[in-house]
């Protein structure tokens, strides 16, 4: 453990760029304190990792900044810097104190389609960023989609970041695959439909990042998850046949046109499946909900409340996964809210809800390379 990372900065200490302040996350190997740069002052958040540690692997953390250093997006989160001396490594990185996306859709008094088109479309941009890197980020979900400020007055208020895309060139697909399994209510069918197979899919799509986009944005819209959660077979099988569908009363207000873009987007065959890049050239996302600019707020509170139970749940049922996937969720990037003064914690979750509902289409399975996309 001794050896050097070989990273930039590590023959310079940390205190004489960053002033240290108190701790705001502590994960299985990792805590994260707020941090201030002594010449410009900007604020961030220093995730410092103890190189001791029986799970510290130097070649995924090598991996992930490697990749994090290409990423240059105002739609992701940026790595400042990285220090190491002989116990740690201090690996700085953009704050963004607004919270969790879902956090701020539940606080908003109101929240209309033209926010959510707005708040996709953000994302849409950034994923299409990375897949154009060549990186996929494969573990899309609502807690890795964060807000850059919780200061209403500032321009940056409405700006989303993507957190955790380290995931992707960390660790085996085996592994990512324990990781997809943790959450599976954002994965896609082809990642789906090799669990549990000798067979693991080597060669996977950057389409399974839209996939999850696609679950993201109905939940924003309605609360609740579109496929069956009874058991995860059930679920599983509904993920597979695209069973889901947009039941009343929750589902009337939205228009036709939001629910054709999910559609668009939630289809079983990846092939089938838009680009990132297609996504954004969709009339829903074009228009921002422009000539549909009526608030949600007819059904708001049941939206909020909807949102708020789903969030609590997905907040306190944590799966118990093995020490590997741990450390690869902690070891990714990790995100604050200061307005909340906690950590957001990429680990894996579970989530049980009561929404199902039916609607189907042909299964099929097809993967493609990402260079495809």
């Amino acid at each position: 453990h001794g050896s050097s990372l070989d990273l930039i900065g590590a023959d310079r200490d940390i205190i004489d760029h960053y002033t240290i302040g108190d701790t705001i996350g502590q994960g299985s190997i990792a805590k994260c304190k707020i941090g201030y740069h002594k010449v410009t002052g900007e604020s961030c958040a220093i995730k410092i990792l103890e190189r001791d540690h029986p799970e510290f692997s130097r070649s995924d953390l090598r991996k992930e900044i490697d990749m994090m250093r290409k990423v240059k997006h105002q739609g992701c989160i940026q790595l400042f810097d990285v220090f190491e001396n002989e116990k740690h490594v201090f690996i700085v990185l953009e704050l963004a104190s607004g919270g969790e996306l879902f956090d701020r859709v539940i606080d908003n008094g109101t929240f209309s389609e033209r926010d959510a088109a707005i708040l996709i479309s953000q994302v849409l941009e950034a994923v299409a960023y990375l897949h154009g890197l060549g990186i996929c980020h494969r573990d899309l979900k609502p807690e890795n989609v964060l807000m850059k400020s919780d200061d209403s007055a500032s321009s940056d208020y409405n700006v989303v970041k993507l957190a955790d895309f380290g995931l992707s060139t960390m660790g085996t697909y085996q592994n990512s695959m324990h990781t997809a399994c943790g959450t599976p209510e954002y994965v896609a069918p082809e990642i789906v439909a090799s669990i549990g197979t000798d067979k693991l899919l080597n060669k996977y799509s950057a389409k399974v990042d839209v996939w999850a986009i696609g679950v993201i944005l109905y939940v924003m819209l309605c609360g609740f998850q579109p496929f069956q959660l009874d058991n995860q077979k059930a679920m599983y099988d509904a993920i597979l046949g695209a069973q889901y569908g947009f039941p009343s009363p929750e589902w009337d207000p939205i228009s036709r046109e939001a629910k054709n873009f999910i559609a668009f987007i939630l289809q079983v065959n990846p092939k089938n499946r838009p680009t990132a890049q297609q996504c954004l050239q969709h009339r829903w996302i074009r228009e921002m909900g422009m000539g549909r600019t009526e608030s949600l707020s007819a059904f708001n509170m049941n939206l909020q409340k909807q949102l708020r139970d789903y969030y609590s749940k997905r907040k306190h049922t944590q799966a118990s996964d093995d020490v590997a996937s741990r450390w690869r969720a902690s070891s990714a990037l990790q995100h604050f809210s200061s307005s909340a003064s906690r950590l957001v914690q990429p680990v894996i979750r579970r989530l049980s809800t009561k929404q199902s509902s039916t609607a189907s289409t042909p299964r099929a399975v097809a993967s493609q390379d990402l260079q495809g996309v």
